[in-house]
């Protein structure tokens, strides 16, 4: 067995998902590693930006309750005192 790399850039997917056993996948300055076909590789990658999204969400939403909270009223009417 031959231990080379090989970079491929190509759109057909059944061709990706033969030749394809390992990914490295870099977006915003880092590099996920992954040991899969290409249509698992774009099924986990979705589930984990979908994740993600849903953090941020829910702390934008805590934030935004802080926020009002803070804003509202006096500190001893919104239970801060």
């Amino acid at each position: 067995m031959l231990d080379i790399t090989i970079i491929i850039v190509s759109n057909a997917r059944d061709f990706l998902n033969a030749v394809c056993e390992e990914k490295i996948h870099f977006q915003g300055g880092k590099s996920t590693y992954y040991m899969e076909n290409f249509d698992k590789f774009e099924k986990t990658k979705h589930e984990k930006n979908e994740n993600q999204l849903k953090q941020q969400v829910g702390q934008l939403d805590k934030l935004n309750t802080f926020k009002i909270l803070l804003t509202s009223s006096t500190p001893t009417q919104n239970g801060l005192l």
